[in-house]
């Protein structure tokens, strides 16, 4: 049947077709994060259930805040809600987070933090930087613009330790990109990473909240999921 004539006749019965759903363009990922091998799978898994392809830009995290402001990108894959402040255009948050992390300064197992501590931080991760600008009378800092860098140096001992998440050391771990787990020496924060969309796709976030919902707590924090829109293990 012509799909004028099914118009026509859901009009005639009361009945409204049902509207397409309007899908983010390009969304920013920060280029090196570890998270990512946690976050995109889960959520390419609620975006492809929504009947979306989440189409990606790697970009130095500075550089993925610049392309939503100026709206070259329709969003961004995570960020803690620090990062607000920085948002010059309109947006929406996940009401429910992706995931849950602890943040704080790691070192070697055998290493006591002390103060003077040489403490390596990447640029355009806005939790590292403003803990590198509150506490730079207690430890000396060094800022890199890769983490594979900053790695590098840790484990190569010209860093006494370095700021990250134990997400991120998790999946360092699970890749063998560090040989040695490092210990957690000091706690800064508990966070949850929230997706981050234009205004203009606040339909959309409804929708991929109502599926991150969906998922238990075990799956939002732990990355473990039932619901068939986040079990992408």
């Amino acid at each position: 049947m012509p799909y004028s004539i099914v118009v026509i006749l859901m009009l005639f019965l009361g009945m409204q077709p049902a509207e397409a759903m309007d899908c983010p363009g390009n969304v920013a990922a920060i280029s090196d994060a570890e998270l990512n091998a946690a976050v995109i799978p889960k959520t390419q898994a609620i975006y492809q259930h929504l009947g979306c392809e989440l189409k990606l830009v790697k970009l130095p995290g500075r550089r993925g805040i610049l392309a939503f402001n100026s709206g070259r990108v329709d969003g961004e894959l995570f960020r803690v809600t620090i990062i607000e402040k920085l948002y010059q255009t309109a947006f929406v948050r996940s009401q429910y987070p992706l995931l849950q992390t602890q943040q704080g300064v790691w070192v070697a197992p055998t290493h006591f933090l002390e103060n003077g501590d040489l403490i390596g931080y990447v640029i355009g991760r806005r939790w590292q930087e403003e803990f590198a600008e509150h506490n730079s009378g207690q430890y000396r800092f060094v800022e890199y613009s890769a983490a594979s860098d900053m790695r590098r140096d840790y484990s190569a001992g010209h860093l006494d330790g370095f700021l990250g998440a134990s997400l991120t050391i998790d999946e360092l771990m699970k890749s063998e990109k560090l040989s040695e787990r490092p210990e957690l020496a000091l706690k800064i924060s508990l966070v949850k990473v929230y997706h981050y969309l234009d205004k203009r796709y606040a339909r959309f976030m409804s929708e991929f909240d109502r599926l991150l919902q969906s998922c238990s707590e075990e799956c939002q924090y732990s990355q473990v999921c039932q619901h068939d829109a986040c079990n992408y293990n």
